[in-house]
């Protein structure tokens, strides 16, 4: 691994180009502006602005990171894309930590960054990212880096090296990310060894990357003649290390009914989680696991899956039931289940097919889940995005309703919720903290709604309820131009994360919330909110927001 520090420009001028104070937009949440279209770009004073912006990242300590594109000034096509770094409670502050044209740490022969992407925060402030590096007019190689609270840059994993764990002459190729990093500063990305074996390796500028698993090699505890099959899947990784990996088996004595297996452990040593064909916990003797679904992890150690369930005679394509687990490698609970009928749904309807599930640090499981039974109208009605909170008890379990499809969205008169279509649908996109709180993006339905203001964000509080933030269609909170005002064509933000698992975070566990906005200019902007406390009160400054610590009781 090699070193470089960077350097950290810093931030003092205002980063907000509109005037925006605690105004609401459609009677919801305020929120900031926070790099905003015709604003000088920070760390520059020559009329540099911005032209496209990621998904911006949040961690527990309040400090965001974020991709943005540049143009104007003194930017040129080869050095205009940067990483910055700030905190949301004075974004004023930002720094940019890396420079798409600075020279790439690891890379031989002068190389350079040549875009980044999947930029992601861990709590202890360390960036991590996967770029493309190039030396001047040759095809780019990828590689994931990762940033240090001190402005050090170090490479993790470069294609074109040696790939650790593979034989002798297989290269990392294909580096494939999806900005898992663990409370602790590790990453666990993965990439391809060779021309076909893809493989999965751990790793941080403290320690020398190590081979979890290459395709094609022995799977362990699986018995004679089971290797590891494909392993770009969905995984995880917690703030003490632990691993939550979905994988495929293969050999000749796999049987293609059991192929699909959760792996957890560190790498010097995965065991099963749940693999198919498993005796289904909390189901009648003879009821299997099919095809399971990684959900997340949490510092505790416990990981959450989904998975269809068939008798032992019926044949794997069988969906006729869902359920949802927990498992801490000892012990394993049903949390939901085909047919369960929670108090909080009306009488005689039931849960039909919960799956997407997350888990936050006290172990509630937010997930989505379509709802069958009297009254129940399909794709108006039928889905719903749940909470489950294991209680002392083992198999107490309290649950919660977030959102329902077919409820009125809230502060939208005459607009109803919608979850998407089909049997599998109720697909909400949410992020979800230590504390039961949520932000969710959701679509819309109901009187005025067409293509152009069918999405809306929402914060969820256990408390508070649900609370809009913004809707397409909608111009800029505080944009005072009236008609002549552009308005937002797309939101997004961050989702798929109980906020332990590594993933890329839009909440934190302080409630404070980052997402993307598209305007009909073709701007982008990143934004800002914070779930306020139960009076409802939320001030708002330009480069400063007072903010509220909400526990949940």
């Amino acid at each position: 691994m090699s070193h470089m520090r960077p350097s950290v420009i810093a931030v003092t001028a205002s980063i907000v180009a509109l005037a925006v104070s605690a105004t609401t937009i459609a009677g919801g949440n305020p929120y900031a502006v926070v790099f905003a279209p015709g604003a000088s770009a920070p760390g520059f004073d020559d009329g540099t602005t911005f032209t496209f912006l990621d998904l911006p990242a949040i961690n527990n300590a309040g400090q965001f990171a974020v991709e943005a594109h540049l143009e104007g000034g003194s930017v040129e096509f080869t050095d205009n894309i940067v990483i910055y770094k700030g905190l949301f409670t004075s974004p004023g502050g930002a720094s940019i930590v890396a420079r798409e044209g600075d020279l790439a740490p690891g890379a031989p022969d002068m190389e350079v960054f040549n875009f980044f992407d999947n930029v992601n925060i861990a709590d202890t402030g360390r960036i991590v990212f996967l770029g493309d590096r190039r030396p001047a007019g040759s095809s780019s190689d990828g590689g994931i880096w990762t940033i240090e609270p001190n402005g050090d840059i170090t490479d993790i994993l470069l294609e074109g090296e040696q790939a650790v764990g593979a034989e002798i002459g297989e290269e990392y190729r294909s580096v494939i990310f999806s900005s898992p990093i663990g409370g602790d500063g590790t990453v666990i990305p993965v990439a391809r060894a060779g021309f076909s074996n893809d493989g999965l390796w751990y790793g941080a500028p403290s320690m020398a990357t190590q081979k979890v698993a290459i395709e094609n090699e022995p799977a362990p505890l699986m018995g004679e003649d089971v290797l590891y099959g494909n392993l770009i899947r969905p995984r995880a990784i917690n703030g003490n290390g632990l691993l939550a990996v979905e994988s495929f088996l293969q050999g000749d004595n796999v049987d293609p009914e059991t192929q699909n297996i959760i792996w957890m452990g560190t790498p010097a040593g995965l065991t099963p989680a749940v693999r198919e064909g498993d005796q289904a916990v909390g189901r009648p003797m003879g009821t299997v696991i099919n095809f399971p679904e990684l959900g997340g992890v949490n510092d505790a150690g416990t990981v959450v899956y989904t998975a269809s369930t068939r008798t032992e005679i019926q044949s794997r394509g069988v969906f006729d039931n869902y359920g949802l687990w927990t498992t801490n490698g000892a012990e394993t609970d049903l949390i939901a289940y085909s047919g369960d009928e929670p108090s909080v749904l009306n009488e005689g309807e039931s849960i039909l097919f919960p799956r997407f599930p997350e888990i936050n640090a006290v172990g509630d499981i937010i997930f989505t889940t379509t709802i069958e039974g009297e009254g129940v109208e399909f794709e108006v009605n039928d889905a719903a995005l749940m909470i489950a909170s294991p209680g002392a008890a083992r198999g107490e379990i309290d649950y919660a309703i977030a959102m329902r499809a077919g409820d009125p969205a809230p502060e939208l008169d005459g607009v109803f919720i919608f979850a998407g279509s089909g049997k599998f649908g109720g697909r909400f996109d949410y992020s979800f903290n230590g504390v039961g709180q949520a932000a969710i993006l959701t679509s819309l339905t109901g009187e005025g709604v067409d293509s152009t203001n069918d999405e809306a964000i929402y914060l969820y509080d256990p408390d508070l309820g649900l609370q809009l933030v913004a809707r397409e269609g909608d111009p800029l909170a505080g944009d005072m131009r009236g008609d002549d005002a552009p308005t937002i064509t797309d939101l997004r933000m961050h989702d798929g994360t109980g906020g332990q698992d590594g993933g890329a975070r839009a909440l934190n566990d302080l409630g404070q919330f980052v997402f993307r906005v598209e305007l009909s200019d073709g701007s982008w902007l990143f934004a800002s909110a914070v779930i306020p406390a139960p009076s409802g009160a939320m001030a708002l400054s330009i480069g400063a927001l007072a903010f509220a610590r909400r526990r949940r009781r």
